[in-house]
């Protein structure tokens, strides 16, 4: 696998905001689909709420218990909808074709279970990889810390033990890194499972810091751009829902320049009037590489 070449991480943002103007209509209804299920049964989840639970009639056991069934299927229903929209949201902005929110939620329902196998594999892959850190954590906080320092100053024993953990933590950072592209690859190129991860592993190890840098460097923005907008009430939910829409854009530019397509040749002007259709190539505009 050849090293890719890629934009700079602003023009990569760029990128991806663009894609999301064009599928805004989209994105934005696929968004609110998971909340249906809470619409119908707020007023369910609002009563068993407000019961109290040490003083029910029998009668009222019943209700309750009623009301927790339709919590617990309003609740699975909800985290299917959202892995199915996950789904919609890749294949929407893999194209700068016009894709509706039908057309796009029967691809997501169509390649939900192939793209569920491979999060419970990523899931699994994640937390071995924890389980050093987890292990550290749990003897520290146990007795490990008061041993170590019997034999050193208490906060050189603590440092050591936050030194360890950020050793710890670095496969995990790798491990994150390389398998980033699995959810993307099992949504919109019919992998599934170990065949998507190692597929992820392969794309991104000869490209690992240019991909690693940018996302980190997509995370501290979203960071940055939460924290500031957290006084604003309005802001503080919106802002949060769009950039999960624009941080799903961006992976997909960045997959998309590892495999050698190109979106950011998307121009202004077609973008402006919402009828660019066609996918730049590497030859068409000159990429900057980390």
């Amino acid at each position: 696998m050849t090293t890719a070449k890629y934009s700079t991480f602003t023009e990569q943002v760029s990128s991806a905001f663009r894609l999301l103007r064009l599928h805004k209509v989209t994105a934005i209804k696929l968004a609110l689909l998971p909340l249906v299920p809470f619409a119908f049964t707020l007023p369910y989840l609002i009563d068993l709420a407000n019961y109290d639970q040490y003083n029910l009639t029998p009668s009222l056991r019943g209700v309750t218990l009623v009301f927790f069934v339709v919590a617990l299927i309003a609740s699975v229903t909800f985290l299917i909808l959202c892995e199915i929209v996950k789904v919609g949201l890749y294949a929407i902005f893999s194209t700068t074709k016009a894709i509706g929110a039908r057309k796009a939620l029967q691809i997501g329902t169509q390649r939900f279970p192939a793209f569920l196998f491979t999060e419970i594999i990523l899931a699994v892959f994640v937390f071995v990889s924890l389980v050093p850190v987890l292990i550290l954590n749990y003897w520290s906080g146990v007795l490990g810390t008061q041993m170590l320092a019997q034999f050193m100053p208490l906060a050189v024993a603590e440092l050591l033990v936050l030194i360890t953990a950020i050793i710890f933590l670095i496969p995990v950072f790798v491990i994150g890194v390389w398998l980033s592209f699995a959810q993307l690859i099992a949504s919109i190129d019919n992998k599934s499972g170990l065949t998507a991860l190692t597929h992820s592993v392969t794309l991104i190890r000869p490209n690992f810091k240019p991909i690693a840098l940018r996302l980190v460097g997509w995370t501290i923005f979203v960071v940055v751009a939460s924290y500031i907008v957290q006084p604003l009430p309005l802001a503080y939910w919106l802002v949060p829902a769009i950039l999960m829409l624009l941080g799903v854009a961006f992976l997909v530019v960045l997959y998309q320049e590892t495999i050698g397509q190109r979106t950011t040749g998307l121009s202004e002007k077609s973008d402006k009037i919402g009828v660019s259709r066609r996918i730049s190539t590497t030859s068409q505009r000159k990429p900057i590489s980390v």
